[in-house]
This record gives C-alpha cells, structure tokens and sequence, in this order.
C-alpha cells in the first residue's frame, strides 16, 4: 500500500497532447474533432506540476512514509496537514473526508480519491 500511495504523490511528466511526441502535429489535427492552441497557466496539483521548479521541495516524501509508519494520533493529525497543503484546491467533500478521518487506512482511502481526480490544467486558449 505504501507504494501505490508513493505513485499517487510522487512528480510526474506530463504531456498535454501525445501527439507531439508519437506522430506529427497534422496528423492529431486530421484525428480531432477539436483542436486549439494554449498556454498552460497552472497546474494543481502544485507538486505535480513538471515544470514547477519548487515542485520536488513540496512534496516532502521522507516526512509521509515516517508518519505513516508511526501510525499515531498526532502523526495522522500531521498527514492531514500535509495533505491540505498538497491540495490547497480540494473540493469541500474532500475536506470534510479527511477531517473525519480517524485512522491512517481511512486518510489514504480519501488520499487515494483525491489523486484518483486527477490533475487539473489551466489553460489560456490562443486559437
């Protein structure tokens, strides 16, 4: 279980479209429906973000397996901070799962729901 928490949490790249690296730019335009050109303004998870130069610093990895294998009150307290920071955009749900969380087994079950959301991008649409 500690793994599978490590690939939710751990930085990852990301590409926004497969297709700059699979086949040439004409070929995803012929194989859409839509097709627009963008900046990337944010990404959130902030530690997801491969472009993010701080996003190593934000995920304090070392800090998590620790608490987690302390398996006290005080270092579920500790997580659930944590995680608040890691996702500071959480929808309330979310928030109000975590809070009632009494055990470590039930955070990473709200952990792993939040990861399974995914990452959202914001994106400035040029064209």
């Amino acid at each position: 279980m500690h793994k599978l928490l490590l690939l939710f949490l751990l930085p990852v790249s990301l590409m926004a479209c497969e297709c700059l690296i699979s086949y040439p730019v004409c070929n995803g335009v012929a194989a859409s429906d839509l097709v627009f050109i963008g900046t990337v303004e944010s990404i959130e998870p902030a530690f997801l973000d491969p472009w993010n130069p701080a996003r190593l610093t934000l995920l304090p990895t070392a800090e998590i397996m620790r608490l987690r294998q302390e398996g006290t009150p005080s270092s579920l307290a500790r997580l659930k901070a944590i995680y608040s920071r890691l996702y500071p955009n959480m929808p309330e749900r979310f928030k109000r799962q975590m809070q009632k969380s009494q055990t470590h087994r039930e955070l990473d079950a709200v952990v792993h729901e939040i990861a399974a959301e995914g990452i959202q991008a914001r994106i400035r649409v040029k064209k």
